[in-house]
């Protein structure tokens, strides 16, 4: 099962297998390997639909969980489930990097603390 609070996102392939994706760090540097470029660029790649940046994302947001899959594997579950792949390589992506501003989970920001410190001036009256 698929543990969102680290960056975690379940995809049910049409086999109805179950795979787990992580976008963290790792991912991208693997990604970034096989694709021979920036993770940025990757990304962008992926998203006009460059196929193989999305194997290389694919791939290495599968690798944690299912470390000796290969990218010919990883060709072949694409080939059957495209459609929810680039879902679930979107959903991947948000976890790793939620909107501080969309997240539910997370604590309203606190006002700053007055800073403590000398609370008279130079003439030694107290300021107002």
């Amino acid at each position: 099962m698929a543990n969102a609070v680290k960056g975690e996102v379940e995809l049910t392939l049409k086999s109805g297998k179950k795979l787990i994706l992580v976008a963290g760090m790792e991912a991208m540097i693997q990604a970034e390997g096989l694709y021979g470029k920036p993770s940025a660029q990757i990304a962008a790649d992926a998203e006009a639909g460059f196929v193989g940046a999305i194997r290389a994302l694919f791939w290495g947001m599968l690798l944690q969980h299912q470390p000796t899959i290969t990218p010919a594997e990883v060709s072949l579950i694409i080939q059957e489930n495209m459609d929810t792949i680039e879902g679930a390589l979107t959903n991947a992506m948000k976890a790793a990097s939620p909107d501080p501003e969309e997240r539910e989970d997370q604590d309203p920001p606190q006002p700053a603390k007055p800073q403590r410190g000398k609370s008279s001036g130079r003439s030694g009256a107290k300021r107002g």
